[in-house]
């Protein structure tokens, strides 16, 4: 992470706005986390990925914070050699400068395994790729790239606004709160202006008609006088007008005088006359007033409101799913043909001596329980498969089954394509002196610190080790530095 840009408002997403203002006109009182629910974050139009709630909850609430900004970046090992490829750069990142970055970090030996950087970005979006040396840990180079360029940024938040000729740091709803109050002002101002308006040219149109129905005597009149103000003198003395509708009178042109002229006349005073008793009634209550706003940001926002392009992930610190989950320590199975389930550990309860055991699993015929450990609910399940895969699961995410119960398919839970688990391990915090070994058909023997695998790419997984293309992982096992290793054939000839 490099870049910390200048204090500012940053930008939101168009419905998510229009459906918070509508929120609080409804609800004055709603609190801030409410209003979190329908507006939860900045939505930046270069997408990207907003890390944990606590930066943008400060500038929610206080009007300040800073919230961290992560590119979208995959991990692609279908190939002969792994490589990143990013599709969404962090808000005012500089696409050619951030490459320029990373070359830089892999000429001064800063970032290692990285052979080739390509920009293959077109009109259609940004896709930058990131070509891996054959036996590197792509999350290894990426977790490097999120540290050391602007692939992970910070973008500082301050709602500053000018309220009352004051410049003032506002929270989230006192944003809207302001932008209400400055709307009702708007939305007065020019009901009053078109209110007059109407009322203004009524006026006028009920002297043409008063003027058409007595047309003769109007034309009399005007002939009768010696100039034009003769003429607007002497219409408001016998007919009861006012200066401005007899100056009207006077400027009507002769085409007026036809039958359907007069109709036209007599419609638009019509719809005039709906027009004031409208104006009249939004200006006669405040609560009027406010309906009109909520209508206009309503369709404002369906108008050019567009999908959510920043996601909002969660992060060290944050109030999340776990901390709405009780700690618990769980029995966690798994069978030969992948079948897993949890339980509390107090369904085992201890029984007395000459006890005759209980059942702790069914399974299907020629299935038996491979794997049987431990772990809180809050801790990692790593599970590693026969194609040198890793993948993330939580304890909390293996669905709990009764103590006869089979449990389910974990291809239910993980993105497994034709491989099999073969093995799972719990850990509850990944730290540099505790490894993983990795054991393979062919005898091979990969030892890689834990920490290496301390942050979740995504839901298919990651390669954890590469192999040949006739190998495959037979088993996995959690050590420390100091641990002493033995390791055997099948026919248990020679220790290693």
């Amino acid at each position: 992470m490099r870049s910390e840009w200048p204090l500012i408002c940053p930008p939101h997403n168009l419905g998510e706005v229009s459906r918070a203002i509508a929120a609080v006109i409804d609800n004055p009182e709603i609190t801030t986390e409410d209003l979190m629910t329908i507006m939860p974050g900045p939505d930046f139009p270069t997408g990207g990925i907003i890390l944990g709630t606590s930066g943008i909850k400060n500038a929610y609430r206080d009007g300040r914070g800073k919230v961290r900004i992560r590119g979208v970046a995959e991990i692609d090992d279908e190939g002969k050699k792994p490589r990143i490829i990013i599709s969404e750069i962090p808000f005012q990142v500089n696409k050619s400068r951030m490459i320029e970055q990373m070359a830089a970090l892999v000429r001064e030996k800063k970032i290692d395994g990285i052979t080739d950087i390509r920009d293959e970005s077109d009109k259609d979006g940004i896709r930058v790729v990131i070509e891996l040396k054959r036996a590197s840990q792509p999350l290894t180079v990426l977790n490097q790239l999120y540290k050391h360029t602007s692939l992970e940024t910070t973008f500082g938040i301050i709602n500053l606004a000018i309220v009352d000729v004051q410049p003032k740091v506002l929270g989230l709803h006192s944003i809207i709160h302001e932008y209400i109050r400055h709307r009702r002002e708007v939305v007065r101002r020019r009901t009053e202006f078109d209110l007059k308006r109407a009322e203004e040219r009524q006026h006028i149109l009920k002297g043409l008609l008063l003027a058409l129905d007595r047309i003769d005597e109007v034309i009399a009149t005007i002939r009768a006088s010696k100039t034009s103000e003769e003429a607007s003198t002497a219409l408001v003395e016998q007919f009861g007008l006012d200066a401005v509708q007899a100056d009207a009178i006077l400027k009507m042109q002769l085409r007026r005088l036809a039958a359907l002229e007069h109709q036209k006349i007599s419609d638009e005073k019509d719809i005039l006359a709906r027009e004031i008793e409208g104006y009249s009634t939004i200006l006669a209550n405040e609560k009027n007033i406010l309906a009109v706003i909520r209508e206009e940001i309503t369709v404002l926002g369906e108008k050019y409101g567009n999908d959510r392009r920043t996601r909002i992930a969660p992060f060290e610190g944050d109030i999340d799913k776990e901390d709405l989950i009780e700690k618990r320590d769980m029995v966690v199975s798994l069978t030969g043909d992948n079948y897993i389930k949890s339980m509390p550990l107090e369904t085992y309860r201890g029984q007395h001596r000459g006890g005759r055991g209980i059942i702790g699993m069914a399974t299907k015929e020629d299935d038996v329980v491979r794997t049987v450990f431990t772990a809180s609910t809050h801790d990692y399940l790593l599970c590693f498969t026969s194609a040198g895969r890793v993948y993330w699961l939580k304890v909390y995410d293996i669905p709990e089954a009764s103590r006869t119960g089979r449990g389910k398919a974990i291809v239910n839970l993980l993105n497994l394509n034709e491989e099999r688990v073969t093995a799972i391990i719990p850990v509850s915090e990944f730290s540099d002196d505790k490894f993983f070994l990795f054991v393979t058909k062919d005898g091979m023997v990969v030892k890689i610190p834990q920490a290496e695998f301390s942050r979740p790419p995504r839901a298919n997984g990651i390669n954890a080790i590469t192999l040949r293309e006739t190998d495959e992982l037979v088993h996995v096992k959690s050590i420390d530095a100091i641990s002493d290793l033995i390791l055997t054939t099948r026919f248990a000839e020679s220790p290693v």
